[in-house]
């Protein structure tokens, strides 16, 4: 079969007007603060997973995400 693509290059592509779309709807309304508190609030977990958690969304928003918004926003 097909190379399956991974969500990385999908959105880091920018080929895609609905992942275009959806970069310019939702990454200016992320609020990694408020990501990090929920991660804080939330019962059962070790601080090891804590800092796993939010180092892996920042990272991930950062690298992915923003990076791609960025692009984006710079062709326009």
């Amino acid at each position: 079969g097909g190379k399956k693509s991974s969500y990385h290059e999908v959105i880091g592509s920018l080929r895609f007007p609905e992942c275009n779309e959806a970069l310019r709807r939702i990454v200016p309304r992320v609020d990694l603060d408020r990501i990090s508190e929920l991660i804080d609030d939330t019962c059962f977990i070790t601080d090891i997973h804590r800092r796993f958690y939010k180092h892996m969304i920042r990272n991930r928003f950062e690298k992915i995400l923003l990076d791609s918004f960025n692009r984006l926003e710079e062709n326009s």
